[in-house]
């Protein structure tokens, strides 16, 4: 299963180097070990059985890619949680989803801690105690040693939670199972020919879906070598990528969209012979401005949490700049028309999938049915496929905003406005911004003693920082859109702001 991918690959690259963070190189064997002493503690003192949840709330580390494989090993079910996220959202989790307990750091614990009502015991380990607890669990007998069979785990046990945004206001939890995860894993693995000899940058969040499957678990499949970065900055992954050599980056837009702003760097990719997007559209003047200044084509993934990776760019040269690529081999793709018949070559409709990957239906969700035709799964993406079987997206039938990569249903968001008391409408939507990203924007119809600080104040104690709305705008009365189901986008430069109060507010 999931753990099987690491034991493999230690397997067959025993001392070659899984890790690499602050100067310290871990190889295969030694994270094997340091994941099977983990998985014991987990089993032996923490009580963690086997079909129990466990967050993990903590930056990309190697404490992290040892939490994964531990919590996996003894059997228990992975929730990597979004470490921006605020009390309030936590204890959604928590309740949704029925949590065992926590991983996290000493710098968290206390948040957890309120969390679970001041239940200690809910408090699984803390990454500080890594090593101790590695030291302990090695010098003793356990229930999991390194060479006998890890607890006995069905293809079809979930695996990871993921939580992606819905279109009512409250994400969506994804459960993807052993067989989703490896297949998925798998199947980029051979699209992209990753070799024991490649390192990546591990810089998109390891929480994140596509740091979970491309950025941690794809390389480490296949023997490769991960470079940790827990904080992007441009200038950070430059000098990263050129101190250790790095052959892949596995980003998004903002990543790459901010790196092509450096023009004094032009020679810092020159060991660099994959750099892959995800979680956005890319467009094409980033695209452009990036092979301009560091002769690298910016290749596109198209995926999702539901269903795994789609399809990859291959090509060096595309049809059409909105084309995210051809299917992986062992995904199918249809196109559906408004009456679910599959549209003619090169007819828009919705894009459905169906692959080894594919989750099968979201865990606590009436209507799961809906999700589905004929076993494929509704991306809710809309596009057609072309003569030369790539996929051209034209746009999208929910109304999500892409915030760095973090799909964020406005609903959420409108719902938290129109608790304030002082609140009576909010509208909730994205505003194109540069680097590939959508700023948020609310529109508020209020009483007049509420203030932007006040909303903007209001909203960081209840939701996460990249939730906030970054424009705020009063009005006597909604705008007329509002009231359009189709998803809504505006242009930064083309607002047309006719408020009594705007404010744009920029946050790091």
């Amino acid at each position: 299963m999931v753990f099987d991918l690491l034991r493999n690959a230690a397997q067959k690259y025993p001392q070659h180097t899984a890790i690499i963070e602050a100067g310290r190189e871990i190889p295969y064997d030694d994270l094997l070990d340091r994941c099977t002493q983990l998985a014991r503690y987990l089993v032996r003192h923490a009580k963690v059985a086997r079909g129990d949840r466990i967050a993990l709330f903590m930056p990309n580390s190697l404490e992290f890619v040892m939490s994964l494989f531990a919590v996996l090993r003894a059997g228990g079910v992975l929730v990597p949680v979004n470490t921006r996220l605020r009390a309030p959202e936590l204890r959604q989790y928590v309740q949704r989803m029925d949590l065992r307990g926590v991983i996290t750091s000493a710098t968290s614990k206390d948040l957890w801690y309120d969390v679970f009502d001041q239940d200690p015991s809910r408090i699984t380990c803390v990454a500080e105690s890594f090593d101790d607890i590695v030291s302990y669990t090695s010098d003793s007998s356990g229930v999991i040693g390194r060479d006998a069979d890890h607890r006995r785990i069905g293809a079809d046990q979930d695996a990871i939670l993921l939580t992606t945004s819905g279109s009512t206001g409250v994400p969506q939890i994804v459960p993807r199972s052993h067989h989703n995860v490896a297949s998925g894993v798998e199947n980029v693995s051979r699209a992209l020919r990753v070799e024991p000899t490649d390192r990546f940058l591990g810089v998109v969040p390891f929480y994140h879906a596509n740091g979970l499957a491309n950025g941690l678990l794809l390389p480490l499949s296949c023997g490769a070598s991960i470079v940790v970065m827990p904080v992007f900055t441009p200038r950070a992954a430059f000098d990263a990528i050129e101190r250790e050599n790095i052959t892949v980056q596995i980003g998004s837009p903002f990543i790459f969209g901010s790196m092509g702003e450096y023009d004094d760097r032009k020679d810092a990719l020159r060991t660099v012979r994959l750099c892959i997007s995800s979680g956005g559209r890319m467009p094409a003047e980033i695209t452009q401005r990036f092979r301009d200044r560091f002769g690298i084509r910016i290749r596109q993934l198209y995926g999702s949490s539901e269903a795994g990776t789609i399809a990859i760019q291959y090509d060096e040269d595309l049809t059409d700049s909105r084309s995210v690529g051809r299917p992986l081999e062992s995904v199918h793709v249809r196109v559906l028309g408004h009456d679910d018949a599959d549209v003619t070559l090169g007819e828009a409709g919705e894009i459905v999938v169906k692959s080894a990957a594919m989750m099968s239906g979201y865990l606590d969700t009436e209507g799961n049915d809906e999700l589905f035709h004929d076993g494929f799964y509704r991306t809710r993406d809309l596009g057609y496929v072309s003569a030369e079987g790539e996929i051209i997206l034209t746009g999208r039938k929910t109304r999500l905003i892409n915030v760095g990569g973090v799909k964020v249903d406005p609903v959420e968001i409108q719902n938290v406005l129109e608790s304030h008391p002082q609140v009576t409408q909010a509208f909730v939507m994205g505003v194109q911004h540069r680097h590939g990203v959508e700023l948020i924007k609310a529109t508020i119809v209020a009483h007049d003693r509420v203030t932007v600080e006040e909303i903007i104040g209001y909203c960081r104690t209840r939701l996460a920082e990249f939730k906030v709305p970054r424009v705020v705008e009063f009005h006597s009365e909604l705008p007329a859109y509002s009231m359009n189901k189709e998803p809504q986008t505006q242009e930064e430069s083309s607002h047309g702001f006719s408020s009594t109060q705007t404010t744009t507010t920029e946050t790091h």
